[in-house]
């Protein structure tokens, strides 16, 4: 190097000793060194002032960094006192294992927890996107429909974010929730399942009832035109038998009777008809004059 001056090149020894008769002596007007992995140079005042500064200035953010979860100060960021714990902020304590405590006096006490408050304490957390896997968190704009979605009056402060749950009246009985209010109802559809069933029971029986009425009724109708069709005996006869059929509404029925004349003011006349249902019988008399 040109200029460059060699101290003692030839001389052995590896200490270079500054000291006079009157102490310490200083070294001046050295030039800045290069501060590198492999320099060798000796460096100044300057450098040495640079590089304090610049301590300083790592140290005032050290001051509020600690290893043992109990930083002090206004502001602290610490690692957490719980294995793989980080509390940040001025007394924020992460006792349990690899949990997060963010924020002053926030309190992380359960393992695989950030936690943003302490009990009485809580916090919000704003800006949050709207989760999409499954175990992302949600904010008020996705939870909001779902709280109405829930109908019976269930309903979400939107000052305080409280959320009023549903109430439902189901068969005079009050429910706090969907699973208790349809399982209430499941049962009130059962119970009218059966009833319904009874009902077509006695319903069936009643018609079984009604359709024998019917049948007797329109077999007794048939029986009783079938009588009516017999001719009486005629005038100057003394004795007449006859015969007749009659339907009624699909119902068949057939009948034989017997007609007399006792005189000319007297006359007698009897008769049964036949169906399927049964049987009927009847006599009759007149007088004339």
């Amino acid at each position: 190097m040109t200029g460059a001056i060699t101290v003692a090149a030839n001389v052995g020894g590896n200490l270079v000793d500054m000291n006079g008769t009157d102490g310490a002596r200083k070294v001046t007007g050295v030039a800045d060194g290069v501060i590198s992995a492999d320099s060798t140079d000796a460096v100044n005042g300057s450098q040495i002032y640079a590089m304090a500064q610049q301590v300083d200035s790592v140290s005032a953010v050290g001051a509020y960094v600690k290893s043992d979860g109990a930083g002090d100060g206004s502001d602290s960021a610490m690692v957490g006192a719980g294995t793989r714990s980080v509390a940040i902020g001025s007394r924020a304590s992460a006792t349990a294992g690899n949990s997060v405590a963010l924020g002053a006096d926030s309190v992380a006490d359960r393992a695989n927890t950030v936690s943003v408050g302490a009990q009485g304490a809580e916090r919000q957390v704003t800006n949050v996107a709207a989760g999409t896997q499954q175990t992302d968190g949600v904010n008020v704009g996705q939870l909001a429909p779902v709280v109405a979605g829930l109908g019976g009056g269930a309903s979400m402060d939107a000052a305080t974010g409280v959320v009023t749950g549903p109430s439902y009246q189901v068969d005079g009985q009050t429910y706090g929730n969907v699973g208790d209010a349809v399982s209430s109802l499941d049962r009130n559809m059962q119970s009218n399942r059966e009833g319904l069933s009874q009902l077509d029971n006695r319903l069936s029986q009643t018609n079984r009832v009604v359709n024998d009425v019917a049948r007797n009724a329109y077999s007794g109708i048939a029986a009783t035109t079938a009588l009516t069709m017999i001719p009486d005996v005629d005038l100057g006869k003394r004795f007449a038998l006859g015969a007749g059929v009659a339907t009624y509404r699909g119902y068949q029925a057939v009948a034989v009777g017997a007609s007399a004349r006792v005189n000319d003011r007297i006359k007698l006349k009897a008769g049964v008809g036949m169906s399927a249902t049964g049987a009927t019988a009847g006599v009759g008399a007149s007088v004339q004059w």
